[in-house]
């Protein structure tokens, strides 16, 4: 009953949305756990998992960013505004501050966060008010819906619903498969990249058929060890045998060579028996280079240094040094990511004139040497003061360290021209 109700649900939605089609893909995302690859797996979101690299690639982004702190800022304030909201997404108690027992904490509810983005390119949550005002209060708590039971849609504008968008939720406990419709001001909805801004596409579809060729390589691995392909040999002989001479045949050889013992005996064959050992052929080999295209190709698709996921055979390009291969993995690979949760979390959680910062100097500690430098350079050249830079690497402020210095002698700065001095009167002759 709950495949007919999902497949019920498509026909409706395909005969409601002329732009949502009714394909084999969509009957194949019903039917079976993804669409089907010309190289034969099944690969969806969840499938995908199953790839090593896969696994490491989203754990990777995932973990990092969620590590990452998210505050609060107003303007151009450098330090940063309690919100309740961001360290304790899953709730907490209004008067004592103790998370609930049971939920998530922050890097395991924006994990997951991250994890449907990476994998589905979009992530939902449903916004959860105070139960004094449950429609206009404040949000005090959020929880994950899954993406595969969300389809956001256009409506036409109204008051209420300015922006013209709605999301349809599917209950799958349901038994009656009711679809429930939110406007944007109960789900905070997070999109990749995309062709219409209203829904994201996901990585795992975009690369269904390089997925595909990793899990059937991955598949014939398998096989090619279980099958017996990698026997150690064959004993032959043009003597008709029955299954127990098979049997006994193969006992005494066993028998006679296998142990450390026994290690470079001769054998003595009766019967007319022949020992042909066997290989691997070149042509099966070949797989294993398959797998390592792969990684490099899962690299590419997350935009992730190679020798991230474990390949280190090639030299990288991305710089010199870890700090280097750092600054470059933030700048071209996370900021994306960071700057629409940092924009999302700014327009629909936030009060307006705050918004929402992520901390990258942890991940730029990599080189101390290198960053000394900077403090210096910095300090000496009147852009940030002492207390600035042991605040930096997290150590107490020292009296005397909040004043601009100038590299002159390092006298204390000041953006006041000095003064000339007084011309002495002229004394009688």
């Amino acid at each position: 009953m709950p495949l007919l109700r999902q497949l019920a649900r498509e026909l409706r939605a395909s005969i409601e949305s002329p732009s949502r089609p009714l394909t084999d893909t969509a009957l194949l995302e019903v039917l079976g756990p993804g669409a089907r690859t010309d190289a034969g797996p099944y690969v969806s979101e969840k499938t995908a998992m199953q790839v090593v690299a896969v696994f490491r690639a989203v754990h990777l982004l995932g973990g990092t960013m969620a590590a990452m702190p998210l505050r609060a800022y107003r303007g151009d304030a450098r330090e940063p505004i309690n919100q309740p909201l961001l360290d304790y997404p899953g709730g907490r108690d209004p008067i004592t501050g103790i998370p609930f027992p049971g939920s998530m904490t922050a890097l395991v509810f924006w994990e997951t966060v991250y994890a449907h983005l990476l994998l589905w390119g979009n992530a939902y949550l449903v916004k959860i008010r105070t139960v004094a005002d449950p429609f206009n209060g404040p949000v005090v708590r959020m929880d994950h819906l899954r993406p595969d039971h969300v389809s956001p849609r256009l409506v036409k504008p109204t008051e209420q619903n300015p922006a013209g968008k709605v999301f349809v939720i599917i209950d799958p406990d349901n038994p009656e498969g009711r679809e429930m419709i939110a406007p944007p001001r109960d789900v905070l909805h997070i999109p990749g990249l995309g062709f219409d801004g209203l829904m994201g596409i996901s990585p795992i579809g975009a690369a269904r058929q390089a997925l595909g060729m990793a899990l059937a390589a991955e598949e014939y691995g398998a096989r090619l060890f279980g099958s017996g392909s990698l026997m150690a040999g064959i004993l032959q002989t043009d003597a008709d045998l029955t299954q127990e001479q098979a049997e006994a045949l193969k006992l005494r050889w066993t028998a006679k060579l296998t142990g450390l013992a026994k290690a470079h005996e001769i054998a003595v064959l009766d019967r007319g028996a022949k020992w042909q050992p066997v290989g691997i052929p070149p042509q099966d080999s070949q797989f294993i280079d398959a797998r390592k295209f792969q990684v490099v190709e899962i690299a590419r698709l997350y935009g992730i240094p190679p020798h991230m996921l474990g390949d280190v055979e090639r030299t990288t390009s991305w710089g010199t040094g870890i700090e280097q291969q750092g600054l470059a993995f933030i700048a071209y690979t996370l900021r994306p990511w960071l700057a629409r949760v940092e924009q999302a979390v700014s327009n629909e959680l936030l009060p307006r004139g705050m918004q929402a910062r992520f901390q990258l100097e942890d991940l730029l500690r990599g080189d101390i040497t290198a960053r000394y430098a900077a403090y210096a350079t910095g300090i000496t050249n009147a852009v940030i003061t002492v207390n600035e830079a042991r605040a930096a690497e997290g150590l107490q402020p020292v009296p005397g360290g909040d004043k601009l210095l100038m590299q002159a002698n390092l006298t204390p700065f000041s953006t006041a021209p000095p003064k000339p001095a007084p011309i002495p009167p002229a004394t009688p002759g």
